[in-house]
């Protein structure tokens, strides 16, 4: 075990400033040297298996990224607001987590400029989104944490639910107002999940029918207290939504 590291700010910065400077050892087409700023960090009281970073796969997919989310998830026990830190996740992108980063988020752009703002997007972080959908390593934390917060699954049970489908993921980890409210986003997981046994190939992942359940929630959520709600009445009117959306756009 040994502590997480995490930039100073000085340092963050500074490579920040430095991504056009540093664009071949992002493209690595010269690591020799890594940039200086890695020599330049501190260390959390909180300790992590270093093993945890050689773990993650680097080849997309499904299947890769739920292990990649457990292992991050239950390797660094961060709280939210630790983890809302943007050094800690830069250092691991550019850090201990380095090769995964480079492996699995090597699209870098020919253009230089595009490539300064896809490097800006996955190895440091930008808002909200930038932790739960964007930063390399941040993505994974994150979608950990969220799915962690359904009891109805398991973790590895909850990630595949939600991991199915790119669309629905984005739509629900990125709208505040449902993956915020555990009652609200065990609800969505639980009327997937059910969907998932009741049929190999659910009509409710579809994109257009997903959407529309999103924006049938923001309406009714508008009108009452959908937190307010137990267990069963939010599973009730659910699959109420979801069998009127499902007929409505296939019928």
């Amino acid at each position: 075990m040994s502590p997480i590291r995490f930039f100073s700010q000085h340092a963050l910065d500074t490579l920040k400033q430095s991504v056009m400077g540093n664009l071949p050892w992002y493209r690595e087409e010269d690591n020799t040297d890594v940039p200086d700023s890695l020599n330049d960090y501190k260390k959390m009281s909180i300790q992590v298996n270093p093993e945890c970073w050689d773990q993650l796969n680097q080849n997309p997919g499904e299947n890769n990224d739920i292990q990649n989310i457990i292992s991050t998830y239950t390797s660094l026990n961060l709280s939210p607001q630790q983890a809302a830190d943007e050094r800690i996740w830069a250092y691991a992108t550019h850090g201990l987590a380095g090769n995964y980063s480079a492996k699995r988020w090597n699209k870098i752009p020919d253009d230089d400029d595009k490539a300064v703002k896809y490097i800006l997007a996955h190895y440091f972080v930008s808002g909200t989104r930038g932790l739960i959908r964007d930063n390399a390593v941040a993505r994974l934390w994150w979608m950990g944490h969220v799915a962690s917060r359904c009891k109805d699954y398991d973790l590895k049970e909850t990630l595949t639910i939600l991991l199915r489908d790119s669309d629905v993921r984005a739509n629900l980890l990125e709208r505040s107002s449902v993956s915020m409210s555990e009652e609200m986003f065990s609800a969505v997981i639980r009327v997937l999940g059910r969907s998932l046994e009741a049929s190999g190939n659910p009509a409710i992942y579809k994109r257009k029918n997903f959407r529309a359940l999103m924006r049938m929630l923001n309406r009714r959520g508008g009108r009452i207290m959908l937190n307010a709600l137990d267990a069963k009445r939010l599973d009730d009117m659910l699959d109420s939504m979801v069998e009127e959306i499902v007929n409505d756009h296939n019928g």
